[in-house]
């Protein structure tokens, strides 16, 4: 079991996107970061660039909805640098995952809603109680569940996605109730359409032009992180509201729409 001093990141999705964003930048604040994915080679690329930056990452195939998968990953990350200081339950089936025929509930095969929900909801919560048990054993910790602003205002044909997403904002706050009183802070950051430089090279441009750049929620997710359950405990918070609040910008900063990506 290695020991450091340095704090060490979960991040579940974090083949790509937004998961990706927020491995990369917790490993530049100096974490150790635990790369989650089912996808082997995205993460074992993402481990590779925080390494190549002289950071420490230990990539990680997980599948969150499955309850010994998530068990394996949670020991052998605790195994390789000893403690869980901040999950980051980053995993999801997109929207895009349900077939375009069959995006309203009158069409939506059960199979279909029981992987979005197992994904999106029963796999926060696999990964939760996890590394919560870890966190408690230790001096406390951070779990930030990323949910959206559709999980209050859903969009038509997304009804999976935006139920799911609904019961994560719910799962926070019954989970800050249980383990806030073991220094564990679980907050959830709600955020809106976001496109990866991949992603937003290839769709229209007016499309583009209302998403925002998965490197806006990093700043959120950093505070989370850093702050205790006697200042922010079970809230549900609009990302980029809060960037707006606490000097960060908007989406004339974090936007795709012509906009240059800033830096920290």
């Amino acid at each position: 079991m290695a020991q450091s001093g340095k704090p060490v990141v979960f991040v579940t999705g974090a083949g790509r996107g937004i998961g990706k964003t927020l491995a990369l930048g917790f490993a530049q604040e100096g974490y150790r970061v635990g790369v989650g994915s089912t996808t082997t080679a995205r993460n074992e690329a993402v481990a590779a660039a925080i390494v190549a930056d002289g950071g420490e990452a230990l990539p990680i195939e997980i599948d969150v909805a499955d309850e010994r998968s998530v068990a394996a990953a949670v020991g052998g990350l605790v195994e390789r640098f000893g403690r869980i200081d901040v999950l980051i339950n980053n995993a999801a089936l997109k929207p895009g995952f349900v077939k375009d025929s069959e995006r309203l509930l009158k069409d939506l095969p059960l199979a279909t809603w029981q992987r979005v929900l197992g994904v999106n909801i029963t796999g926060a919560f696999l990964c939760a109680r996890a590394c919560a048990n870890v966190m408690v054993e230790q001096d406390g910790g951070s779990i930030i569940n990323v949910s959206t602003l559709s999980a209050v205002n859903p969009r038509e044909g997304e009804p999976a996605y935006a139920v799911s997403k609904a019961a994560l904002n719910m799962l926070t706050k019954v989970h800050a109730m249980e383990v806030g009183q073991h220094g564990v802070a679980v907050n959830d950051m709600a955020v809106g359409f976001t496109l990866d430089a991949e992603q937003a090279g290839s769709v229209a441009p007016e499309r583009r032009a209302r998403a925002m750049r998965p490197e806006a929620w990093l700043p959120l997710a950093l505070h989370l992180a850093h702050q205790t359950p006697a200042e922010m405990n079970g809230e549900v918070i609009d990302a980029m509201a809060w960037n707006e609040a606490h000097g960060h910008g908007g989406r004339d900063v974090w936007g795709w729409g012509g906009q240059p990506t800033p830096v920290r």
